[in-house]
């Protein structure tokens, strides 16, 4: 006695799993587009926050010339009697201030740069 088979069910089947395989790669390609979109939005954050950085170091630098400028002239003007010992003491603290503030405004540049160099893969460097 002969027996045929007929897989009615395994066509059914085969159907689902391409439809399946078929899902899983567009969620795959969905995941992979989002995260494409993510990478490019931290980069271009990156890329601001190292702008920012960069410009308040140059307003840093600006206010450092300034302070030096504002030290020399109550220098001048002590000399001459016409500042007192606290008017040459608060230009030699505003100018300490303000290198200070410079330096922090350079590290903050300089770590900014370094975020976006790793972004890029580039290598780290110091």
């Amino acid at each position: 006695s002969w027996t045929l088979s007929v897989p009615l069910f395994n066509q059914m089947s085969n159907r689902t799993a391409a439809a399946q395989a078929r899902i899983r790669y567009e969620q795959a390609r969905v995941r992979m587009s989002d995260q494409r979109i993510q990478l490019e939005l931290t980069v271009q954050q990156a890329l601001n926050d190292q702008r920012a950085a960069y410009r308040q170091y140059l307003a840093a630098e600006r206010a450092v010339n300034a302070q030096q400028a504002s030290l020399a002239f109550t220098e001048e003007r002590f000399e001459q009697g016409t500042a007192t010992a606290l008017d040459l003491t608060t230009a030699k603290a505003n100018l300490q201030r303000s290198q200070a503030d410079q330096i922090g405004a350079r590290y903050n540049y300089l770590m900014a740069k370094k975020s976006l160099d790793i972004l890029q893969g580039l290598p780290l460097e110091l």
